[in-house]
């Protein structure tokens, strides 16, 4: 039986707290694992009974049951942050790099310079910021001149020459939590 971290935490609620001790009965026919909390070791055992047939390891496994449980919490919370953390890290690099040979990254503000005699001056400085829309890496205008169509095929289809006219502005800095 696998026991998923929303399970465990249900089994929980409820439950005596603990610490648990493994113990045997003053029968030898019983054993049982009670709460270590201050109560009297025979009205925690009385429900608490099992077959004798169980073996001592299983009465220990039973003793760390909430534990193991907790643990088990604990260790998928840890996985399910580690996981947000690395997303943000890995979908927020772009892989182009701006005119200093700086890597480009979400949420960072660019300028492309796209100033020349055969591009209409409204169009020779746009600012933006870099966003993720998925799949892809993308254009948010921002600022400066008009929005460009060339703007965006640089970005889309970076090339050494293209990579040349792009200016970082301001840089997000990645939240790692």
């Amino acid at each position: 039986m696998t026991i998923t971290a929303e399970q465990a935490a249900k089994l929980l609620e409820g439950t005596t707290p603990g610490p648990w001790e493994a113990s045997p009965h003053q029968w030898p026919e019983q054993v049982g694992c009670c709460p270590l909390v201050g109560r009297p070791y025979s009205a925690a055992h009385k429900m608490r009974n099992v077959a004798a047939a169980n073996t001592a390891p299983d009465i220990q496994l039973i003793a760390a049951a909430p534990d193991l449980a907790r643990a088990l919490i604990a260790s998928e919370a840890a996985r399910k942050l580690a996981e947000e953390r690395l997303a943000k890290s890995v979908y927020s690099r772009t892989g182009v790099k701006d005119q200093d040979g700086r890597e480009i990254c979400v949420g960072d503000r660019i300028l492309i310079d796209l100033s020349s005699p055969h591009t209409k001056k409204e169009y020779w400085r746009p600012e933006y910021e870099v966003v993720f829309k998925p799949p892809h890496f993308a254009l948010k205008h921002v600022g400066g001149d008009k929005d460009s169509d060339t703007a965006h095929f640089y970005w889309n289809v970076p090339q050494p020459s293209s990579t040349k006219k792009i200016v970082t502005l301001s840089i997000k800095e990645i939240d790692n939590g």
